[in-house]
Order: structure tokens, then C-alpha cells, then sequence
């Protein structure tokens, strides 16, 4: 198969991860219903014992298998009053190059519709984790992307786990 074929993922729902990882996603404020977070491609909890993390277990985007194209998991909330950071860790696994896979999340600013890439796109063969943070502004409606893509190229899955998504 081609390294340049593409192809979209499926839409799923992550109830499953979430259940298995509430501390993953941001909380709803008490006068707000919990969000329902967008998925499309391959995701899983999975253990994750770090220094880091709060508890058992982090997203992992993408497969241990080769998949093609984006794999995501997204949530949109608005940052509450006395926020103005997002921070997050991300582990990824990229045995190729950055021309055909990559982890990258995107934070969408809703209120101004101003995108933030946090990290910009990344492939190495096992970063550790590392943390990143982004600006957020009180009041504003967010939608945090989180991806994962490989190129279905076999030999050389891509995946990536993310973990302690907070506002601050």
C-alpha cells in the first residue's frame, strides 16, 4: 500500500475511555452538562504509570498496529473563571519520520476562532513524557484536538498517549 493513501477513520464514541480515565478530560462546571467528546480513527486506555500521572491510566491515540491517516479524541469546554493555562503530557512512539507520521493537538480558541498548535507536529522513535502548556483566556469556549497519525506503512505504527489534560 502506498504511504501517501489516506483514508478516514471511523466516528466512535469514548464513553469507554472515559469511564476508564475521568481524570483525562476536563471537568464540566456544575451548572453545565458534561461534554461529549469527538472521536474518529483508533484510541484506547491504556496503562500509564509515570511520576505525573494521577491516576492508572492515559488515552492512547492511534494503534501498536499500523493505521491510516489521523486518529483523535477532542472535547470542547470553556475555560473557567480564574483559568489561564492548559496543560497536558503526551508520550509518543514514531518509529518513521516526520514527513509520514507525527502527534500533534490543537487548541481552537471557539470565542475568537484563533488555533494554537501545542506541541507543533512530532516524531521520534519514544519521547518520554513531556509536558505542554497553552494560554487560555476565563469565559471563552475551547475545543482541544488531540491526534495521532500514521501512514499504514507496515513495520512502523505510530501512536501517541496523551494524559492530565488541566486547566490551571
Amino acid at each position: 500500500m502506498s504511504r501517501s493513501r489516506r483514508r478516514r477513520g471511523r466516528i466512535a464514541v469514548l464513553t469507554a475511555i472515559l469511564t476508564a480515565v475521568p481524570a483525562l478530560w476536563l471537568a464540566a462546571p456544575a451548572a453545565q452538562a458534561a461534554p461529549t467528546p469527538q472521536t474518529r480513527g483508533t484510541y484506547a486506555a491504556q496503562a500509564a504509570p509515570t511520576p505525573h500521572t494521577r491516576g492508572t491510566y492515559a488515552a492512547r491515540v492511534g494503534s501498536t498496529s499500523p493505521t491510516n491517516g489521523d486518529s483523535s479524541i477532542a472535547q470542547t469546554f470553556t475555560a473557567p473563571s480564574g483559568t489561564s493555562t492548559l496543560g497536558s503530557y503526551y508520550n509518543v512512539t514514531c518509529p518513521d519520520t516526520l514527513t509520514y507520521d507525527w502527534a500533534t493537538a490543537t487548541l481552537k480558541d471557539n470565542t475568537t476562532g484563533t488555533t494554537t498548535t501545542v506541541p507543533a507536529k512530532t516524531c521520534v522513535s519514544s519521547s518520554g513524557w513531556i509536558q505542554k502548556t497553552a494560554s487560555v483566556t476565563a469565559g471563552h469556549s475551547y475545543t482541544l484536538t488531540l491526534i495521532s497519525h500514521d501512514d499504514n506503512y507496515t513495520g512502523d505504527a505510530t501512536y501517541t498517549r496523551y494524559d492530565d489534560v488541566t486547566l490551571s
